[in-house]
């Protein structure tokens, strides 16, 4: 394939057009110029959004569906550049892509379960404002809430080779359906659990049991230990997640 360039010069009161046969070398430096220097006017001069390379490297890139990346690069193109709020209402949205109301809601859902937004309203009765969420890669865990669980698998053998992501819908579903107002964010490897209050120790205790039955695939990833017991007898306990240490914040 032939590649040409315009070339135009003045004549008179007209312009002459020239067409000029150009390398596919010469294009490539061509274009490698015309982006540079639309990337740096446009960052100087019109409004942006970043996505950071760890969008990939966290799995959110593999994880998150088609409509609701869309949905995703939306919200990031009207957020405030600096805090990632954004105002725009479910209605206004729904507009812009023809869509439902309704899709609108169970997309946001699915940005809120990726731990990509978070929604809440500010005053009663009020549209819920938007808040992007920073992405982070399992040893990057932080939250905004004060108190902090991170769990990961007990069995080292399976640590390694599962990846927890691909049962985020399931971990999330089990912990938010029986503990309330907490946030979950699930990692390849770890998943946490925050909260702005402490969660009770029994609920936490539950965390494996509730996610077994959710999905018995995770029964053989279960770690046997036995004891003896004081009658002598040998008794089993079974663990699937382990808590992790975590600073305070």
């Amino acid at each position: 394939m032939s590649y040409y360039v315009a070339i135009f010069l003045p004549k008179g009161d007209n312009i002459l057009i020239y067409k000029k046969k150009i390398s596919n070398k010469q294009l490539a430096e061509n274009l490698k110029i015309s982006y540079a220097e639309w990337k740096k006017n446009s960052l100087e001069n019109k409004g942006y959004f970043i996505i950071f390379n760890g969008f990939k490297e966290n799995n959110k890139l593999k994880n998150i569906s088609g409509n609701v990346l869309k949905l995703y690069v939306y919200l990031g193109i009207h957020s405030n550049n600096t805090t990632g709020e954004v105002w725009h209402s479910n209605n206004r949205i729904s507009k812009y892509f023809d869509k439902s109301e309704r899709t609108i809601r169970l997309w946001m859902q699915e940005l809120e379960d990726l731990n990509l937004i978070k929604r809440f309203q500010l005053e009663f009765n009020k549209e819920s404002h938007i808040f992007l969420q920073p992405y982070y890669l399992p040893d990057q865990l932080v939250s905004s809430e004060k108190y902090i669980y991170i769990y990961r698998l007990k069995n080292s053998n399976y640590r390694e080779k599962v990846n927890l992501l691909e049962f985020s819908n399931c971990i999330i579903s089990s912990i938010k359906d029986y503990i309330e107002s907490c946030y979950v964010n699930v990692n390849p490897k770890y998943f946490q659990i925050s909260s702005f209050s402490p969660i009770e120790p029994k609920y936490l205790r539950s965390i494996s049991k509730r996610i077994k039955e959710a999905n018995p695939i995770f029964e053989q990833y279960t770690k046997t230990y036995s004891y003896t017991r004081s009658d002598k007898s040998i008794g089993y306990n079974h663990h699937l997640f382990e808590r992790v240490k975590n600073k305070k914040t």
